[in-house]
Parts: structure tokens; C-alpha cells; sequence
């Protein structure tokens, strides 16, 4: 996945908003009417901290509107084992839930080979323009260029911070939740700490209040994902959907090296990787088309997109304003699944009662356990879902070996997004946050994170002498400090000789192949 990224983007006031690039993006969701126009940016002070539980050295990332960097400095994005780190969060990084902002967005990057002084880092998941700190990977504020984004497939924090909600001006709220709509590299959860009210303010009966359990005695604090799992597992993970290390052109052949299982994407992150299907692409003209519009909510028929009232044409009703201003597109009107076919759903208990066209999840097998599938029962929180083999005579798709489950990811994150519509954002009023991630792989197994490998020390496949003396120059005086290397060399295929260091303003990444650089670095 070497493409380049796209901003975050958090809008307001849909249940799944999705943007669809080169890479994935996956669009904070807030739920519909429950949040205002930007209100101003303020509210307590938020401050979060980010645990590593996995066993292995992880290079986490933030970002959001402004530039941001962890206490003590940049280098502590890098956390070993046990290790943490603390954001104080900017107020220009509060309310940014109007449409067009870029919204706070928090990450572990996996396998990376990194060099701090000259802020590369090459990382098998999570990457941000094979940029060491992506805080400032790609800023230039004059250019309008914005921070990227970890490329899928990752699991991310999204938040959404002192939120203000629609006719309470005074009452700041924060949202958030785990996404794992195109995939999972580490296991995560968020955890509201410190204090806050046991009841949502304004709506008493809120069950996604604080993300607490309210079937228990005190409605304890309720996990994003199950103590000790890990979707990376070969047994919980099956090809085709587990990305190994040898599928990544980072990955340094024919030499001692771990073929890992760095992550395994979802229903919609395999079909959108390494690039999502043209939004005008027909089922005939590719084997991806048919299956993205099923597992991505990409069928026109079931609505939702943002528009302007009396400006927007909507292709099944007029735009219908929302409380906290802009509109969306309504979906199609339904009485039966066929008049949605042939992927959409007809949901009969649809927000407001209405019968509409939807896109639905697809299970192994239904209904899901509500144990699993958190938040199933809910009033309009989604259509019910489908099952896996339903899906196999969609066009497009070959089979139901093609359809991971997403009950098979609930079952390590029961709340978290596995699908568009899932309904799993949270909120509440607290102040600080403690977002942790882990995973069970045996030490060894995992790669973690080493420094950038001399070019002269890769495995001979990778031609050093031929490049040196044919493509590249003598290093000594080239001044080159980085390249990308090849395996086997020749004429029509050359290493990248020269690759720049990261800077603030350098949305360049590495081209396919190795990173490794020239000289012994400081």
C-alpha cells in the first residue's frame, strides 16, 4: 500500500460516513441530530494516555488540525512493551465535528524500521508517508496539504472532543470509538477515566453513555475488545484476509527474517486493499466492484450521503435537513429485500419508523449474538445482518470463502466498527481518556521495531555490488542517504537511489522495496 493518504474527515450527524481513496479512510461517526454546528472550541482540558500491552516495540501516531507531539517529545511516539505516552490535546483539536475539518485520529504503527533524526520510519502497518512522526507528516498549511493518515489495514481511536451538542451550548461532550472497518493490526480499547456523570445529561436513557456496561450493577466500564485476543491469530484470522509480512515489499527476502502475521483486514478493507474500486465501476469491469458495494455500503440504494437542502439533488427524495445543519440523502423506500437488491437490505425498523434500503453486515451465522455483535438490539441502530453465504451470489463475489464475518471480528472487538453501519461510537463528559492496545503473539513472532538496515548489510539477492557500480554511484560521494532496495537488480529493475529524509512539509513516501540507508546513521 504505497499510495498516498487523504485527510480525516469528521462530519456530523450520519450514522457511517465513509471516504473512499487510494487508501482507507475511515470516517468518524456521530450520531444523527445528536451534535450541532461548530460551536467554538471550548471546554476542559483533555488529556489522553496511550499504553502499549502488546509484546512488541510500537511507534504510535496522533493526528488531528493542528500539529501535536506526545510529553517529552517526538521520540516518544516509540513505546516498547509496557510503555506509555501522554497527548494533551490542543483546543484547536475540540469540536471538530463540521464537515471539512480534520478530526483528532490515534494509531499503532507495526514492524517499522525507523530513524529518528531524519524522521523516517518504514513500518508494516499504520504507516503515514513512511514518516517517523506523523504529527507533521505532510503538513504545509500554506500549501493546504493535511496530515495522512495510517494506511489500512489498522486498527484507530477516532475522536471527536468537547463536542458540542445540538441547544446545549454549555455542554461538551466527547465521542469516540474503535474502528476496524478495513482491518486490525492491534487489538485496542479507549476507556473513559477521571470523572463523569453516571447518566448522559440531556438524554438519561442513553445506553452509549460513558461505553458502560448497563446490564451489570454499576454499569462497569465495557471493553471495546475481549482481554487477551487477537484478530491476527491464524485460528481466528483465515486466508485470504490475514496480511503476512511476505505480502509487503518491505519485507527483506532470502534472509533470517520472521514472516509474520501483521493484520488482518475485514469484510471491506480486503476489497478496498491495496487500492478501492473507481466509485463508477461496473460489476463486469473487475472481481472487486460487486463485493466493495456489498461490504463497503457503496450501493446507491441505500442513501446517506451529505447534501445541502435546496441546493443538493438527492437521487431518491428531496435533501432532508438534519438538526445540526447541512442534510443527507434519503434512502430508497422498500417494502421487500428484492426492491434493494441486489446489495441492500430492506430495513423495516429504520430511524423514524420508515421503511428504507440499507446496507447490512454479513455473518457467519444469524441473528448474531448480542454478546458478540454489540448493540444489535438497540432501537434503528442497524438492519439485521445477513449471513456470509447470502453473499455469494452477489456479482463479484466467487464465494463464501470471500466473507470473513463480521461476527468472526466481534468476537475479538464486540465494540468496535467492523462494518460502515455499525452502530459503536460512544460519548461522554469526562476529560481524560486512556487508549491502550495489545496483542497475544509470541514474543518473536512479531517484528516490532529495529532501526534502518545499512544497504550494504541486506541479503546478497538484493545486488548491493551490481547497484553501487551500475546504478546508484559510490556511496561515498553521492551524499545519498537513503534508498530503496530491490531484490534482484538489472537494467528494467533499479533501486530508488536517493530517498529524501522526512520533513514537515514532505508527503512523499518510499517507493516500493526495503528502506535502508547508505552510511551508518547518528
Amino acid at each position: 500500500m504505497k499510495s498516498a493518504a487523504v485527510p480525516f474527515l469528521v462530519t456530523p450527524c450520519r450514522h457511517s460516513a465513509r471516504l473512499v481513496s487510494q487508501i482507507f479512510v475511515v470516517v468518524l461517526v456521530l450520531v444523527a441530530g445528536l451534535l450541532g454546528t461548530c460551536a467554538g472550541q471550548g471546554g476542559p482540558p483533555i488529556t489522553i494516555t496511550v499504553v502499549n500491552n502488546s509484546t512488541e516495540t510500537v511507534l504510535f501516531a496522533a493526528f488531528g488540525p493542528t500539529t501535536l507531539e506526545p510529553d517529552g517529545g517526538a521520540q516518544n511516539w516509540l513505546q516498547p512493551p509496557g510503555g506509555s505516552l501522554t497527548l494533551h490535546i490542543p483546543p484547536a483539536w475540540y469540536n471538530t465535528q463540521q464537515a471539512g475539518q480534520v478530526g483528532p485520529r490515534i494509531w499503532a504503527r507495526t514492524g517499522c524500521r525507523y530513524d529518528i533524526n531524519t524522521d523516517r520510519a518504514q513500518c508494516e502497518t499504520g504507516t503515514c508517508g513512511d514518516q517517523f512522526d506523523c504529527g507533521v507528516a505532510g503538513w504545509s498549511q500554506a500549501r493546504g496539504k493535511f496530515p495522512l493518515a495510517g494506511t489500512a489495514p489498522v486498527t484507530i481511536a477516532e475522536f471527536c472532543l468537547n463536542c458540542v451538542p445540538s441547544g446545549q451550548p454549555n455542554l461538551f461532550l466527547n465521542y469516540w470509538d474503535v474502528s476496524v472497518v478495513d482491518g486490525a493490526n492491534l487489538t485496542m480499547d479507549i476507556q473513559p477515566t477521571g470523572s463523569f456523570h453516571a447518566n448522559h445529561p440531556g438524554a438519561p436513557d442513553d445506553v452509549f453513555w460513558c461505553q458502560a456496561d448497563r446490564s451489570q450493577t454499576g454499569h462497569p466500564y465495557a471493553p471495546n475488545s475481549t482481554a487477551g485476543a487477537d484478530l491476527r491469530a491464524s485460528n481466528v484470522c483465515a486466508q485470504p484476509f490475514l496480511l503476512k509480512s511476505s505480502d509487503l515489499s518491505m519485507y527483506v527476502q532470502k534472509g533470517q527474517y520472521a514472516n509474520n502475521n501483521v493484520a488482518c483486514f475485514s469484510n471491506c478493507g480486503y476489497y478496498e486493499y491495496p487500492t478501492a474500486p473507481a466509485a463508477d465501476c461496473q460489476d463486469t469491469s473487475g472481481s472487486k466492484c460487486g463485493a466493495w458495494r456489498a461490504y463497503c455500503c457503496q450501493a446507491t440504494a441505500w442513501g446517506g450521503n451529505k447534501c445541502t437542502p435546496g441546493k443538493d439533488k438527492c437521487e431518491f427524495g428531496e435533501c432532508q435537513p438534519e438538526p445540526g445543519g447541512g442534510g443527507i440523502c434519503p434512502g430508497k423506500s422498500c417494502t421487500q429485500d428484492s426492491e434493494c437488491a441486489p446489495y441492500a437490505t430492506c430495513w423495516t425498523k429504520a430511524q423514524g419508523g420508515l421503511n428504507t434500503c440499507a446496507c447490512a453486515g454479513y455473518a457467519t451465522k444469524t441473528p448474531c449474538d448480542p454478546a458478540t455483535c454489540t448493540n444489535v438490539n438497540q432501537p434503528a441502530a442497524e438492519p439485521p445482518f445477513l449471513k456470509c453465504s447470502q453473499s455469494a451470489g452477489l456479482p463479484g463475489i466467487t464465494g463464501p470463502s470471500t466473507c470473513i464475518g463480521d461476527d468472526t471480528v466481534h468476537t475479538v472487538f464486540p465494540r468496535a466498527y467492523t462494518w460502515p453501519n455499525d452502530p459503536q461510537t460512544y460519548n461522554c463528559d469526562n476529560s481524560t481518556f486512556t487508549v491502550s492496545v495489545s496483542g497475544n503473539l509470541a514474543k518473536g513472532q512479531t517484528s516490532g521495531a529495529v532501526p534502518i538496515p545499512l544497504c550494504s548489510a541486506l541479503p546478497a539477492a538484493y545486488g548491493y555490488d551490481y547497484t553501487v557500480k551500475n546504478a546508484c554511484g559510490d556511496p561515498s560521494k553521492t551524499g545519498f542517504t537513503f534508498a530503496s532496495a530491490l531484490l534482484n537488480p538489472h537494467p528494467g529493475n533499479q533501486w530508488a537511489c536517493n530517498i529524501a529524509l522526512g520533513t514537515a512539509n514532505n508527503a512523499g513516501g518510499v517507493p516500493p522495496g526495503v528502506l535502508c540507508a547508505w552510511h551508518p546513521l547518528k
